[in-house]
């Protein structure tokens, strides 16, 4: 009986543990205990080809099909959930070792072009905040007028999927501008969590870049959304899709909301979306670019080649 326990538990050890946990030792007396630098790359990097290849197979069928936005919604809010705890551990874990994991070159560091990289990373920041916010608006004035069941329930899913995203792009933010200047030990839960902050801000910019041509598409085969002064039928303006608005409508069309498009705050939204879209693009890219940055073993690079000059 022993002998089936041993070999039950160091086949899943073989199995499980041991790929999931692979990297440096970081306990010179327990050689098992490592910080999961290898193990979290790998995992990321074939979590990433999946994910991509998901939105990738879905996302253009998201203009017809329910499903599609659905599992494109689904992969989205699930990322930002995971980013959000990630974010919140890693601030956790890194205030409590303030002491030794602040840089005192900070001077350096602050000064020049990462400052003003800062800076921009809050301009898009709130660019990207204020278009979900007013996304979110469109969905609680469609509240007030449309009384259908079915629609409020994935109204209420659409708007507390906005606040949740809200939340996170000021989490980040916060999270950059507090904690660039720390040089992060590459324990386990660090590697893990900036790799998962890292895939959900990349998962975010290529769903943005699907959008952008579901958008081109629905602008040039649908011309039948009337009811507001830039939906005319002979309207030029651009139509967008309800990013992380969740909805289901006949024939399969989750594009095909009056409510929603017709809403004077939409067609608000749709004037600033020459703006607002690249800075939703940018924001993702400058925000990915910071997190890699402080993956310790970036850190760690960057802390070897210093010493050799």
């Amino acid at each position: 009986m022993e002998s089936v326990k041993y070999f039950i538990k160091a086949a899943f050890r073989a199995a499980i543990i041991v790929p999931l946990t692979a990297g440096n030792s970081v306990n010179p007396h327990n050689p098992q205990e490592t910080d999961g630098s290898l193990a979290s790359m790998v995992t990321i990097a074939c979590l990433t080809a999946i994910t991509f290849v998901i939105i990738g197979i879905y996302g253009g069928k998201q203009t017809k099909v329910t499903e599609a936005h659905l599992v494109i919604w689904s992969l989205v809010v699930a990322m930002i959930i995971l980013a959000l705890i990630c974010v919140i551990v890693i601030s956790v874990v890194a205030y409590r070792h303030r002491a030794e994991w602040f840089v005192r070159q900070t001077e350096s560091i602050r000064k020049g072009s990462l400052k003003l990289k800062i800076m921009f990373l809050w301009l898009f920041g709130f660019g990207i905040i204020l278009e979900t916010t007013l996304d979110l608006a469109i969905n609680v004035d469609c509240i007030r007028q449309d009384k259908t069941v079915d629609h409020y329930t994935y109204r209420i899913a659409s708007i507390a999927s906005h606040l949740l995203s809200i939340v996170y792009y000021c989490l980040q933010m916060g999270f950059i501008s507090y904690f660039i200047g720390y040089k992060f030990e590459g324990y386990i839960r660090i590697n893990y969590g900036i790799l998962i902050i890292l895939l959900a801000n990349l998962i975010h910019w290529f769903n943005s870049v699907v959008s952008e041509a579901n958008d081109t598409y629905y602008r040039h085969n649908h011309t039948d959304i009337t009811g507001s002064d830039c939906h005319s039928p002979d309207s030029d303006a651009p139509r967008r899709h309800p990013g992380f608005t969740l909805y289901r409508y006949a024939e399969n069309d989750t594009y095909d909301d009056a409510c929603y498009w017709n809403s004077r705050i939409e067609c608000f939204l749709e004037q600033l979306l020459p703006y607002l879209l690249p800075a939703r693009i940018e924001y993702f890219l400058l925000a990915t670019g910071f997190i890699l940055g402080m993956w310790p073993s970036v850190k760690h690079d960057e802390n070897h080649t210093a010493e050799g000059k």
